[in-house]
């Protein structure tokens, strides 16, 4: 006894916030039998009556069983299988997940008492009258309530005898809280004082019969219930849709079905699917159903609403249609939203998503299940459809349906893009090659073009797919999460390089550049331990289904077509000059235009002045947003060491006042302490606008301006570079021999069939071959153009409402230089 009473009130703060006992008159929570019991209630047995007191509200809802004409089972065996797996949805990175629930097939009366008999000392057993949970007390006094707020009861199982009665009756769920225990038996709870529920099981019960039992039967809610989905609905609209006769039944089965593969994509989309259970195993293959739940009064009083165990549905023949309707389902009908749109928005998704990702991969991450599920039912074709779909939430609480478009000219311009040279950079570009079709830039048909050249990738000997890698990037993801600090995960595109890389075992980095996507050189380098991938899965056309050509591992980078391997750029130093060599001056950091960044002690320190923002080695940061930006006199009012003021500008962030070094400007790179073999280098002039960071942009006929170096020249030395880690320069540097390997002057203009390998006016990566260079263990890229030509104050310049503009710009801005990323690259040998 001492035991089960510690037990008790361990396990009651669990149970507490889960139930809803009536207020005062229905709080015994041991036995949850009140005395409260008319004396016309019955004798039904072993001398207990019917607590009628709420009978009342109990007919309107959830509805009574009829006591004198419906059977109580004399006793009911309901088998309840430990071994079954749940998870606690924190452990699998998901903000809900289907709960540990045991349907019964048992319905209670309203006020009638349940005695349930427990031979075994199993610890974590609830017994639980009503599946209608949510709790409407906030909105008592507000609306008229189809219900009352608080209908359900529970309360724990100890091993032994357990009474329990809900004055408002309801179907009996058994759940289940503690860890899986795979080994776990099947224990026996006797039931007695409850009346059938007679649940459609998908799969298992025969139609004939159910037929029969749903028009005898006067209990008022049963289970529509599957594998992976179960719904809780009200008899009398089973009723009513059986005067089809068993064309109904057979349309439910097949919709049962339909759902159950749809909540399954969703399990295995996000790793619920056992398949590397021995390294995670909070990732099992989920013994549950999803549960929706059928309620006459939801809280927000619309069509949807979800809690933290189930989806609930308003009652309505609409919601059943949609529930029960095969074709309904195929053609995502509006009421499907509200079924699945939940699930989608608010429950099924990732607690931890990498925050630094591209545009809309995250909004159509989430929306891969119904992809799928759509996919492998084969439900779209060569011509342009609507069938994808998600949910949106229109403020907080109501649940609506976005469709779309997907368009087949779309696909065809995605391939082209796919397919074109390497200087694109896909927030940047990918949207416009879609513009003709959609009427403007739209981002989502390139990641879903993107993610289902994944998807449908497959390695058939090794047991393989893209579907299936799907899930092990989820269970990466919140390992991730767990084991390093934000500033540690990767990004999205570097974690799904590296899921790629280690579930297929080849390099995948091909696909990233065929899309303009920049990923890290640690997963780059990874990634080509391994063979390229076998299939050239950019070309894949997520409407035409195609099959894919064979790659044959030449790269559309580098003139010879041979594949680019990046060099790790992780120890690499690099210093910034100007000036001839005779006279060479390090200008290591220069400052960002934007001036949201300040460091402190700028007397003391003036050359650190916002290093984080145009540090040289942001060209080894795979961002391109990040720059190096050549030398010039910030614009931020600072009083300098030497007690001079310096300032910035006074009207329309006209920087007049700026200065600049003398030219050449120089990058010099040191790749770590061991000389290495190149075939060429890699720049990317980056993603930013450079008109709204010092010129000014509200002038409509201001040309707009780039900082894009216009002529670079590349040289290399095999001599050693001595690196001062604390002044951040090279102490020997002016005693370095340099040989010139390329200059842009020399480069044929017109295209690659030209043999053009140096583009001004791209922003991403292009990369710059020339004879191998062995050994090399510096190098140093020259800028000695202007970059632009600053314009001056156009003539019909508004003068009276912007006096101060001048005349004439600074022409010092021209020699500005800014680069997003430089590194180098090699060949394999054959």
């Amino acid at each position: 006894m001492k035991d089960k009473i510690v037990y008790m009130l361990l396990t009651i703060g669990l149970v507490w916030g889960a139930i809803a006992c009536e207020d005062k008159d229905f709080e015994g929570i041991v036995s949850n039998t009140d005395d409260y019991v008319s004396e016309t209630g019955g004798d039904y047995y072993e001398g207990g009556g019917i607590d009628v007191s709420h009978y009342d509200r109990a007919r309107a809802f959830p509805g009574l069983v009829d006591t004198l004409k419906e059977k109580r089972l004399d006793e009911a065996i309901v088998n309840i299988d430990l071994s079954r797996n749940s998870v606690a949805s924190d452990k699998v990175n998901l903000k809900a997940v289907a709960p540990a629930i045991y349907s019964t097939g048992l319905y209670a009366g309203a006020g009638e008492k349940i005695t349930l008999t427990l031979d075994d000392d199993v610890k974590g057993l609830i017994v639980q009258i009503g599946v209608h949970t949510r709790d409407l007390s906030s909105l008592v006094g507000t609306a008229y309530l189809e219900r009352d707020a608080k209908i359900t009861s529970a309360m724990p199982l100890f091993q032994g005898t357990n009474e329990i009665r809900n004055p408002y009756g309801g179907y009996i769920w058994i759940k289940r809280t503690g860890a899986n225990n795979s080994d776990a038996p099947t224990i026996s709870v006797k039931v007695k004082g409850a009346y059938a529920a007679p649940d459609y099981i998908q799969g298992e019960t025969d139609a004939d019969e159910w037929i029969q039992k749903i028009n005898e039967t006067t209990v008022p809610w049963i289970e529509l219930r599957g594998e992976q989905m179960a719904f809780s609905v009200p008899v009398k609209y089973m009723k009513q849709k059986l005067q089809q006769g068993k064309t109904f039944v057979t349309q439910m089965d097949e919709a049962l079905r339909l759902w159950n593969d749809w909540m399954l994509c969703y399990n295995e989309f996000y790793g619920l699917d056992g398949e590397d259970i021995e390294n995670y195993p909070d990732f099992p293959v989920l013994g549950f159903p999803f549960r929706e739940v059928m309620d006459v009064h939801l809280l927000t009083e619309r069509f949807s609403y979800y809690s933290t165990t189930n989806v609930e549905l308003l009652s309505s023949e609409e919601v059943i249609d949609a529930i029960t309707d095969p074709e309904l389902i195929k053609q995502n009908a509006i009421n499907i939203c509200h079924i699945m749109g939940w699930i989608q928005t608010d429950m099924y998704i990732p607690t931890y998503f990498p925050s630094t990702t591209l545009s809309d991969f995250k909004n159509m991450y989430l929306l891969m299940p119904n992809y799928y599920f759509l996919y492998k039912n084969g439900w779209w074709g060569e011509t342009n459809t609507s069938n994808l779909f998600s949910g949106k939430k229109q403020g907080t609480n109501v649940m609506a349906s976005t469709s779309y478009q997907l368009l087949s000219s779309a696909f065809t311009n995605l391939a082209a893009f796919a397919n074109a040279d390497s200087c694109k950079i896909f927030n940047k570009n990918v949207g416009g090659s879609v513009e003709s079709d959609y009427g403007s830039a739209q981002t989502w048909p390139a990641v879903l073009s993107f993610f289902s050249a994944i998807l449908s990738y497959e390695q058939v000997d090794a047991d393989k797919d893209g579907w299936k890698y799907f899930g092990y990037l989820n269970r990466f993801l919140k390992k991730q999460s767990e084991l390093l600090p934000a500033s540690r995960r990767l990004n999205m595109q570097d974690a799904m390089l590296t899921c790629l890389t280690t579930y297929f075992e080849r390099d995948f980095s091909q696909l990233f550049d065929r899309w303009g996507i920049m990923v890290g050189d640690a997963q780059r380098v990874e990634a080509a331990k391994y063979k390229h991938v076998e299939k050239r899965i950019w070309d894949y056309n997520p409407l035409k289904k195609n099959e894919t050509a064979v790659f044959d591992g030449k790269a559309f980078q580098t003139l010879s077509g041979k594949y680019p391997y990046l060099h790790l750029r992780s120890d690499w130093a690099v210093v910034a000059y100007s000036g001839e060599e005779d006279n060479l001056k390090a200008k290591n950091y220069s400052y960002n235009f934007f001036g949201n960044k300040h460091l402190t002690n700028l007397e003391d320190n003036p050359d650190k002045y916002n290093e984080a923002y145009c540090s040289p080695y942001n060209l080894f940061d795979n961002d391109p947003s990040t720059l190096w930006s050549s030398y010039h006199d910030p614009y931020t009012d600072v009083k300098w060491f030497d007690g001079e003021q310096k300032y910035a500008f006074k009207v329309d962030k006209l920087y007049y006042g700026a200065k600049t070094p003398d030219y050449p400007y120089s990058l010099v790179v040191q790749p770590g302490n061991v000389g290495i073999d190149i075939d060429g280098v890699y720049v990317a002039f980056g993603d930013y606008n450079s008109e709204a960071s010092i010129y000014n942009g509200d002038v409509k006929d201001y040309q707009k301006y780039d900082f894009h170096p216009q002529h670079i020249m590349v040289e290399v030395t095999n001599d050693q570079l001595s690196y001062d880690d604390i002044d951040t320069l090279y102490t020997n540097i002016k005693d370095i021999q340099w040989r010139r390997v390329y200059d842009s002057k020399d480069d044929p203009k017109g295209g690659k069939v030209n043999g053009q390998q140096f583009w001004p006016d791209r922003r991403n990566t292009f990369y710059v071959e020339f004879a191998r260079q062995s050994g090399v263990t510096g190098i140093r890229l020259i800028m000695d153009t202007d970059s632009h030509v600053a314009k001056d104050r156009p003539a019909n310049f508004p003068v009276d409402e912007k006096p101060n503009r001048p005349e004439f710009a600074n022409k010092y801005l021209n020699r500005i230089q800014k680069i997003a990323e430089f590194g180098t690259f090699y060949f394999k040998e054959d």
